[in-house]
């Protein structure tokens, strides 16, 4: 049994050491209370005690520091250690009034360990089970070590150094770099900030993430989770105005710099957005802490704010990070091939600089290929390497393809924005999963996140490709997690919970329709719940019942959070067909205008106006993939495959694990002259969408097998076969009934083309299936019935909104049809 022995003053016991011990339990830590004998001397209880520990954690305080018991204990932790006869050190400061240059706190612990001030003792509780969680995973030192290494970025660094060194200005508050994720923006700031001796090498920022859809109340609760202040658990944030948010995040703020602490905040656009710009609010806080000698804040931006930004406000300090050079890349990979002990020829290591394309992950998994494979087979599966940019999902997930259990586990994972391992050992068994979590670590799979490393974070890439192809999570964790919410929803104690936790189980009860304490509530819960549905195609009447709740209180609101509420209010909206759709547009500025526009006309039919909106959009970075995938959807659904064929391979492309875009660069070859002559690459397409582990890929390719079958294969019933087996395998989704009804109508098939198309018309009645796809069915069925004359004119007169090109086209198929 691994434990902590907790040292402390007898002041301390009451107000803080005895609410640790009661978190941590009585079988995980040495703790007088718990241990120690009655009649014994003290001394041989210490001794005793430390003998049956590993972890020695000591709570400093003045009066712990002027405790003879605390100083022999730390003597005595301290000798134990040299001798390797306990494994770890973890002291934590208890006292507001003390910093780690307190004179009494021993020399060799404040060179050697990062002290950290924690205010309240539940938090204390979660980072010292982590410090135990480590040893008995034998936290491997050799990570941290791989992590430090650092080559180049000496222009860069330069630049900071100068501006630091530059007495005529005040120490920066804030310094930002920007770029590209995974480019090497915080490892440049820890390098630059500690050559330039602002911080220790020793030191470990404590990490927050801040997405797009999150704001300042987000950013209040997780600085309060840190555990640096005395002030309550902030509630109410959705009904206080902002100047009372922002004094809460400056009190905050102040609490940190008392902690001589400095956060790294890995921003995804929510401080600094896609317009470059700084929020106010967060300029705000920064104004009224620039009396600050230290920096607080190290932003790590998506996106490069404005030049005026950064000039009218010299507490700010920001620089652009680019792809390493070709140099850089040679120099990085020559440390890792070093330090893994790699033996690589001049020639392999030429082979391997060629396919880096500036991006320190890359490298770090081009020497775990070649760690792994030898480097004559990682030469052979270098293809990898430079896939591992545009497609890293699928290469990571590959390497877990023959081992479901922990494809399951990463699935897990993508639920949650972070996750305290706390949290997650109480889903799944820590003694089965603990080694696999370090593992993932230690291959950039996950990050740590937080002060102590408490949470992790799944890699971006891997989480987005799981929601976008709605892969589901195993029946027995949804049946853990929805316990698990139960339990939430009926003893909420915002003090016994990390903001993993509340964030998650919050924005879960949001969904589920379930009440939820005012008080707890912010803005982000409802965003992120209104986005979950809208992207798991769940209750559109849901997402607008949210959005319409919280738009009630818009000027309570940010301006970014009320715009992207905003923008999936008129998603739902447009996929309902609601005219309502017009009036909220013309709340949302910019080109998501025209964006959602365009959406909208294409959801009715008006092919020539979406074309003419989404067009508008093909030269704007932060729609630019959207509007080609919509403007691909536009051509397909009036069935000009031959102008939709580019956009659709270029689609494809940029983005192979994306099913939408196999399947729609599918339908352009399928439906074109070439279908046959390109049978090898229609196979591919359909085994990529196979090899997708979702349910809407598995129908995907289903339809695609049924349309091979048909059209390549001239085997009509072995595509009716396959289309009917998916027919019973996703009952409740009518896209299998649509392409049955249409592979009938071009096979002559009146029979089954009739009982299709009856179908579709008693689920339109409650689903949104497109009206033109019913028009067009119920045209082929009046021809091959007989009666083109009626056929003609009802195409004439339901498909006005059809360019005229397109509406000729389709109406010589009736033709063609007919004359058979």
């Amino acid at each position: 049994m691994i434990r902590a022995f907790l040292s402390h003053s007898s002041a301390d016991k009451n107000r803080y050491v005895r609410i640790v011990a009661q978190k941590l339990g009585e079988n995980n830590c040495v703790y007088d209370e718990y241990t120690f004998e009655f009649g014994m001397q003290p001394l041989e209880e210490i001794v005793r005690g430390l003998e049956a520990s590993q972890l020695f954690v000591v709570f400093l305080s003045e009066k712990a520091l002027e405790s003879d018991w605390v100083q022999k204990e730390i003597l005595l932790a301290h000798e134990k250690l040299s001798i390797k006869e306990l494994i770890r050190i973890f002291p934590i400061i208890i006292d507001s009034n003390l910093t780690y240059q307190y004179t009494r706190i021993p020399q060799w612990m404040r060179d050697e360990y990062n002290l950290k001030y924690v205010s309240r003792p539940t938090v204390a509780a979660r980072r010292i089970r982590q410090r135990l969680r480590e040893i008995s995973w034998m936290y491997n030192p050799r990570l941290k070590e791989r992590e430090s290494i650092f080559v180049g970025r000496n222009e860069l660094i330069k630049i900071i150094e100068e501006r630091i060194d530059d007495f005529s200005q005040e120490l920066p508050k804030c310094f930002i770099s920007s770029g590209l994720p995974r480019i090497g923006r915080s490892a440049l700031l820890r390098h630059a900030l500690v050559k330039s001796n602002v911080t220790k090498d020793s030191y470990e920022f404590p990490l927050l993430i801040m997405r797009r859809e999150e704001s300042l109340e987000d950013l209040i609760l997780k600085l309060y989770d840190l555990g640096l202040s005395h002030i309550p658990y902030p509630v109410n944030l959705m009904s206080i105005d902002i100047n009372r948010r922002i004094s809460i995040a400056v009190s905050l703020a102040k609490d940190i710099i008392k902690a001589k602490e400095t956060i790294l905040i890995r921003d995804e656009g929510c401080i600094i957005n896609f317009s470059r710009r700084i929020q106010p609010w967060f300029d705000n806080i920064l104004t009224q802490l620039s009396t600050s000698s230290q920096p607080i804040f190290l932003l790590c931006s998506r996106y490069r704010p404005l030049p005026e930004e950064l000039r009218s406000r010299p507490f700010i300090f920001g620089v652009s990070v680019p792809e390493l050079s070709f140099n850089e890349r040679g120099g990085l990979f020559k440390r890792f091939v070093d330090f893994e002990g790699l033996a690589l020829t001049r020639d392999d290591f030429v082979f391997f600089c060629n396919h880096f394309q500036g991006f320190p992950d890359q490298i770090r998994f081009a020497c775990d290929l070649i760690h792994d494979l030898g480097v004559a087979d990682a030469k052979k599966g270098s293809y990898q390497i430079i896939e591992f940019n545009s497609d890293r999902a699928s290469v990571i997930l590959g390497k877990y393809s023959a081992q479901p259990k922990y494809l399951d586990f990463l699935y897990l994972l993508s639920e949650f924005e972070f996750i305290s391992l706390d949290f997650l050992f109480s889903i799944v068994d820590e003694s089965e999963f603990g080694e696999l979590v370090n593992d993932l670590i230690a291959a950039s799979i996950c990050d740590y996140v937080g002060i102590e490393k408490e949470f992790i974070r799944l890699n971006d890439a891997i989480r987005d490709y799981v929601r976008r192809n709605q892969i589901s999570l195993p029946d027995v964790y949804q049946k853990k997690l929805k316990q698990h919410l139960d339990i939430f929803l009926k003893t909420s104690d915002e003090e016994e919970r990390d903001v993993s936790d509340i964030t998650y189980s919050i924005k879960e009860a949001i969904k589920a329709g379930k009440t939820v304490p005012e008080q707890y509530l912010i803005p982000s819960h409802f965003l992120r719940s209104i986005r979950d549905i809208y992207q798991k195609r769940g209750n559109l009447d849901r997402v607008i019942e949210l959005a319409d709740k919280l738009l009630e209180k818009e000027h309570l609101l940010d301006k970014t959070v009320a715009q992207d509420i905003r923008y999936f209010l008129c998603l739902a909206l447009a996929r309902k067909r609601d005219t309502r759709m017009l009036e909220e547009v013309q709340k949302i500025h910019g080109i998501e205008h025209n964006f959602l526009l365009g959406f909208y006309y294409r959801r009715q039919g008006r092919a020539g106006d979406a074309m003419e909106r989404l067009t508008r959009c093909l030269g704007e970075p932060i729609v630019a993939k959207r509007a080609k995938r919509e403007i691909v959807q536009v051509y397909l659904s009036i069935e000009d495959y031959e102008s939709a064929s580019t956009l659709a391979q270029s689609n494809y492309e940029e983005n192979r694990n994306n099913p939408y875009h196999i399947q729609a660069y599918f339908n352009t070859i399928i439906n074109s002259e070439k279908a046959k002559r390109e049978a090898d690459l229609l196979l591919r397409l359909i085994r990529e969408l196979e090899a997708i582990s979702s349910d809407l890929a598995k129908e995907m390719a289903m339809i695609a097998l049924a349309e091979f079958a048909v059209k390549c294969e001239d085997n009509y019933q072995k595509a009716l076969d396959i289309i009917d087996d998916a027919i019973h395998t996703f009952p409740d989704s009518y896209y299998t009934l649509i392409s049955k009804a249409f592979i009938a109508a071009r096979n002559r098939d009146v029979r089954n083309l009739e009982s299709s198309y009856e179908k579709l018309e008693k689920l339109a009645r409650r689903k949104n299936i497109s009206e033109d796809s019913l028009v067009r069915l119920k045209c082929y069925l009046l021809t091959l019935q007989g009666d083109l004359g009626k056929a003609l004119n009802f195409a004439e007169m339901k498909l006005t909104r059809y360019p005229d090109y397109s509406r000729r086209a389709f109406m010589q198929k009736l033709k063609e049809i007919s004359s058979v």
